[in-house]
């Protein structure tokens, strides 16, 4: 590569050849508009040309290079492995579920043939599809109960947004609404413990989640 190299004029001292924490200066390049400081044009530990002027030097502030930053962080993200990320319980407990018929909700899954997409035999495109949970109250749910784990069809939700999601939740229909048994008992202040009993009783659905409890 080949650098315009400007010559120094006054008292200007000759930084070119030294080494300032992570660079190497190659010369000198221009004046600073507004201050005056010679601009040095300098090669970075990480490959990268810059220009730095001689007060920045100086003060040796180069070890805050962002180029360094970031090849800290992406080590650190590398040291992250897979047993010790914080999705690795989620993602070994939703494939006990599918493929363990020794866990006790294996019947609940993959004993009703819920499975897992191939793309996520591999966990960190498990990672990658589903990105990092909101909260710690968030959990992975399927939007189509009788669909398997797969990108498009799985999300983080809330203990409430999972609960309206059951499979086991009955829709009724009530002045031209449709909703599930749990958001007619958040309507209408009514336990759903007593419209699922009323159901089971042979009550008329409208009047199991309209009728007071008293």
């Amino acid at each position: 590569m080949t650098y315009e190299i400007i010559p120094l004029s006054g008292r200007a001292k000759d930084l070119t050849g030294k080494t300032y924490c992570n660079v190497l200066v190659i010369g000198p390049v221009g004046k600073h508009k507004t201050c005056g400081n010679i601009i040095w044009r300098c090669l970075c530990s990480c490959g990268r040309v810059k220009n730095h002027d001689s007060a920045y030097l100086r003060r040796k502030q180069t070890n805050d290079c962002t180029c360094l930053i970031i090849r800290r962080k992406k080590r650190k993200r590398a040291q992250v492995t897979k047993c010790s990320h914080a999705l690795y319980p989620v993602y070994e407990a939703m494939r006990a579920r599918c493929n363990n018929p020794n866990v006790p909700s294996y019947r609940n899954y993959g004993g009703r043939g819920i499975g897992i997409c191939k793309r996520w035999d591999d966990f960190w495109l498990f990672v990658s599809d589903m990105g990092d949970k909101p909260s710690i109250k968030h959990s992975i749910d399927r939007i189509d109960n009788d669909g398997n784990y797969a990108p498009g069809n799985c999300r983080w939700a809330t203990a409430k947004q999972q609960q309206s999601n059951k499979r086991t939740n009955i829709n009724i229909t009530h002045n031209g609404e449709t909703r599930n048994v749990s958001e007619w008992s958040e309507i209408n202040r009514i336990k759903r413990v007593t419209i699922y009993a009323r159901l089971n009783r042979g009550w008329d659905e409208v009047d199991a989640i309209t009728t007071s409890a008293g």
